[in-house]
């Protein structure tokens, strides 16, 4: 009843709301708090938010899609792989659904949740693509993604998320010229090498702060 009331609150007021949900009882929860604030009050383009969205089901997901929501799933797997342990490889393939959501058209961002994994983009990246432990174990083969897809999470999917795609997430005119140089192209090197790319350059509204000395 709390988050069925908040959740209306928050949607009534015109604003977004961007809740941490992970398990999948407590996601149904937020969802059925979701569907019940919509029904009172339609709404348009509303980007609704589940923060991480961990632990998720084929119903759960459909679920998501009608409703139009965003999803900002973790990609922490690098560093956090063993704590999925105890949920068994039978349900590793629907953990931290990158891949199905992509593929169903739900938008993703990309969020790394620091502190408890580093604020760290191309190791983000690379755990989307890899689903590999510090240790070189797999956790969830079924939701890898493309590099393509991980970076386009990384901007444009994180810009949708906090409406503001019309100023971020690509690099075209009219918009900030907040970009980066890369020393390789992630989509060329070893996938669990993603995050061994140097940054050559980093551009923030268009002025170079950051110049790495070809020295070091």
């Amino acid at each position: 009843s709390e988050i069925n009331r908040q959740v209306s609150e928050i949607h009534t007021a015109g604003l977004q709301a961007c809740i941490h949900a992970n398990g999948d009882r407590e996601i149904d929860m937020l969802l059925d708090a979701y569907e019940r604030a919509l029904k009172q009050s339609p709404r348009d383009n509303h980007r609704h938010r589940i923060e991480h969205c961990s632990v998720v089901n084929e119903q759960i997901l459909r679920r998501i899609k009608r409703l139009g929501l965003v999803l900002a799933t973790h990609s922490y797997v690098y560093e956090h792989g063993d704590k999925m342990e105890a949920y068994g490889p039978g349900r590793w393939d629907m953990m931290h659904p990158n891949r199905s959501a992509i593929e169903m058209g739900i938008p993703v961002a990309g969020n790394s949740d620091s502190p408890v994994s580093p604020a760290q983009p191309l190791r983000r990246i690379q755990s989307m693509v890899t689903r590999q432990s510090a240790v070189g174990k797999v956790y969830g083969a079924a939701q890898q993604v493309t590099v393509n897809q991980a970076i386009q999470a990384w901007t444009l999917g994180s810009a949708f998320a906090s409406f503001e795609e019309q100023i971020k997430g690509t690099i075209e005119p009219g918009k900030l010229a907040d970009l980066v140089m890369l020393s390789d192209d992630p989509r060329s090197v070893a996938a669990d090498r993603i995050s061994e790319i140097a940054v050559d350059m980093t551009v923030i509204g268009g002025r170079v702060i950051y110049q790495r000395d070809e020295q070091k």
